[in-house]
């Protein structure tokens, strides 16, 4: 429709640019400039996500290594806290003399005395077959001493202090 209006108009109308030659840029430079600052800012912003994500990484490192560390010690917490008061009661079986005789061997839990005499056990059972007399003294007081209180256990005697 365009081309008929300027066939028909007059010479002054034709003398109006084009859309095109209004639209174009009069110049690249504009453009190219407009580019690089943006491309600037597309830098600043990548480089600020990678410095996030490396420290969101540490972060995450950090804390897994921290919650394993406290996962494990409340584990350990935990079953020392159910061995103890289950254990409480056999430690409880142990004259006195057989509580030194153990300290002098570095063992002070019950959980302690069953190791020792199941290393005791185990030393016993393997080639060349020592006797109880033949083991080290800490394995072998620990194995002595393990199978008295076991013994005062299985007794038809034996009453728990709490049911006397």
């Amino acid at each position: 429709m365009l081309s008929i209006i300027r066939a028909r108009a007059p010479r002054v109308v034709q003398s109006i640019p084009s859309r095109a030659f209004r639209t174009k840029s009069f110049s690249g430079r504009i453009a190219a400039e407009r580019d690089e600052r943006y491309g600037r800012i597309i830098e600043r912003q990548l480089k600020a996500a990678i410095e996030r994500r490396d420290k969101e990484e540490a972060e995450q490192t950090n804390n897994a290594q921290n919650s394993q560390t406290l996962d494990r010690q409340e584990r350990k917490a935990a079953r020392t806290r159910v061995l103890n008061a289950e254990n409480a009661f056999f430690w409880n079986q142990l004259s006195e003399s057989q509580r030194e005789t153990l300290d002098k061997f570095g063992i002070q839990t019950f959980e302690q005395l069953v190791e020792a005499s199941n290393d005791a056990d185990r030393t016993m059972n393997e080639s060349p077959y020592p006797t109880s007399a033949q083991l080290r003294p800490r394995l072998r007081h620990a194995h002595r001493i393990y199978e008295e209180v076991m013994k005062t256990m299985q007794s038809e005697r034996f009453v728990p202090e709490g049911l006397r």
